[in-house]
């Protein structure tokens, strides 16, 4: 009896591999800002070419999409608890909006780097990871979907014959 696995999102695999190595390198390795442009390369390298290898697999488009929902609904669900698009409270009560600012700045923390000295508020920070999550995937998909439309525009020419 042969072993079936169940399909597995790689493109949001892939997110949440870089993820779980951005806090790491932040939390334990007194990150250096070398070690940060090489977390940074690595993850756009990998979440490009798993986005691309999702279209060269004949997956809809949808399925790299998966990061970008995720932090749309944890900005969503930071606008319900801040009361809005304002800086979230360090000290105070409301420990939810901060709370949820930290989880989807540690599931974007590949792309902390990119914007890290910018002057900008806590809603534009995580719109920005939210544009960065939507638009990475999506060059990938489309490199790889090029890429498929050329095989088979060549396999037809072909096989015309």
């Amino acid at each position: 009896m042969k072993l079936k696995l169940p399909p597995i999102n790689y493109s949001f695999f892939t997110y949440f591999i870089a993820a779980i190595l951005g806090v790491l390198l932040f939390l334990y390795l007194d990150a250096d800002s070398r070690y940060r442009y090489i977390l940074l390369s690595l993850a756009f390298v990998f979440i490009l070419s798993t986005s691309c290898f999702h279209a060269l697999s004949f997956r809809s488009y949808r399925t790299v999409l998966w990061p970008f929902i995720l932090n749309m609904l944890l900005i969503l669900a930071f606008i319900i608890a801040n009361g809005g698009t304002g800086n979230a409270p360090f000290f105070g009560s409301n420990n939810t909006s901060l709370s949820l600012f930290f989880i989807t700045l540690g599931f974007n923390s590949h792309w902390y780097i990119l914007i890290e000295n910018q002057p900008i508020s806590d809603f534009s920070f995580l719109l920005i990871n939210a544009l960065l999550s939507f638009i990475i995937p999506s060059i990938g998909y489309a490199i790889g979907h090029l890429y498929t439309t050329k095989i088979r525009q060549s396999n037809s020419k072909y096989s015309n014959s």
